[in-house]
């Protein structure tokens, strides 16, 4: 019996060491060039999976959620010839990340907010924002 060898790139998730299988990623896009914000979901040769937002679009994104009107992010395949980078979104201390602004701003849980079975998120009966 051959013992299989666990690929060293990769984590328990199946994900490149490094991301965290809940963890927010900015990926920059080939053709169009364009960034995109959002929990990656999967990744592997032929693409990456994420479900958010383009990244020129978070301040509307935030202004909709405080508002109580319907938002929501979209789970999207790029494929991997699209991809020109991906980083893993934290902030810095003095900068927040996306996330973290997100949640200050809103009041709502990222994570939650950009599960893969996210729907639009509308206003509740007593005015709080909810899924």
């Amino acid at each position: 019996m051959a013992a299989t060898r666990k690929n060293t790139r990769e984590d328990a998730s199946g994900l490149p060491r490094g991301f965290s299988a809940d963890g927010f990623v900015v990926a920059t896009l080939a053709n169009p060039r364009e960034k995109f914000w959002g929990r990656l979901l999967e990744i592997d040769l032929r693409g990456a999976v994420l479900c958010g937002i383009p990244v020129d679009s978070f301040e509307d994104f935030v202004r909709q959620l405080r508002a109580g009107e319907a938002a929501v992010p979209v789970v999207t395949f790029f494929p991997m010839h699209r991809l020109q980078s991906m980083e893993e979104e934290r902030g810095d201390g003095a900068l927040p990340s996306l996330s973290e602004r997100l949640r200050r701003e809103t009041g709502r849980n990222p994570k939650r907010l950009f599960s893969a079975s996210a729907k639009a998120v509308s206003r509740g009966r007593r005015g709080e924002v909810r899924p």
